[in-house]
């Protein structure tokens, strides 16, 4: 009778020239090629890109102070993502900054941005109609009153505890 080292290393074996077994199947079959879908990149973007990296590419900081360096790196940073995800509102910043003109926005880049505002307005709206917000803004007599009931309410939602 084997112990039970013995049956475990037995299995480890037993396993490992398995899995050799298929590697070396798999080997001999035909390869499969895996596509990445390639996300098309507005020319306008990578022309304007073109010209901040021709600035601030990490590259060409190396004479600079490392507080410049860091921040002309950061800026670099944001306008290569901005790139990649074909942000216009995130390139022009950038190229703001550096006092380079950029193109205006095609059609779809207007809508995105147009979709962003109503975002933030949403969010906007939501924070001025917070009890934060009309507290801040009230008068001290609101401001009592707001604390009052807010004071009321935490007593109600504690009671039971």
């Amino acid at each position: 009778m084997h112990t039970r080292r013995q049956q475990k290393n037995r299995y480890r074996r037993n396993n490992k020239t398995k899995q050799n077994q298929k590697q070396t199947k798999t080997t001999d079959q035909p390869e499969e090629t895996i596509e990445a879908k390639k996300e098309k990149k507005d020319q306008n973007l990578k022309s304007v890109f073109k010209k901040i990296a021709s600035q601030i590419h990490p590259d060409k900081l190396q004479n600079l102070p490392e507080f410049e360096k860091d921040y002309k790196k950061s800026l670099f940073e944001k306008a290569r993502m901005a790139l990649e995800t074909n942000d216009y509102y995130g390139i022009v910043e950038v190229a703001e900054e550096l006092g380079i003109e950029s193109p205006p926005p095609n059609k779809e880049q207007i809508q995105l941005m147009k979709k962003t505002n109503q975002g933030l307005e949403n969010k906007i709206k939501e924070i001025q109609n917070s009890v934060l917000w009309s507290w801040y803004y009230a008068d001290d007599e609101a401001k009592k009153l707001l604390m009052s009931k807010y004071i009321e309410r935490l007593q109600k939602m504690h009671a039971g505890t």
